[in-house]
């Protein structure tokens, strides 16, 4: 993001353009949802449910998942603002970030 300074407001004032800079390929995060789904971007419809796996017996089996998850994540979003289709299946603020 960028970060302006407002003295008027006292504070700082952070805006991200996925649009006009695409930061994808510097993205090292992942989100897990409250319910187990983990998503590797925000901008691919991607998930893998965790929840069937959280028991000692399947540990292995879900850092794989995890790890297969974070090492496929996708090289850049595909957000085009002159497309009027939806694709992405949920709203991002769902997600968490």
């Amino acid at each position: 993001s960028r970060y302006f300074c407002s003295d008027k407001l006292n504070c700082n004032i952070g805006f991200i353009s996925p649009i006009s800079e695409n930061f994808c390929k510097f993205c090292n995060r992942v989100r897990v949802t409250s319910n187990g789904i983990l998503f590797s971007c925000l901008g691919q419809n991607t998930s893998f449910d965790m929840k069937q796996y959280l028991c000692p017996s399947k540990f292995n089996l879900l850092e794989s998942k995890v790890r297969e998850m974070i090492f496929n994540k996708p090289e850049k979003h595909f957000f085009n603002i002159e497309d009027n289709k939806i694709s992405i299946k949920r709203f991002m603020n769902l997600t968490g970030g």
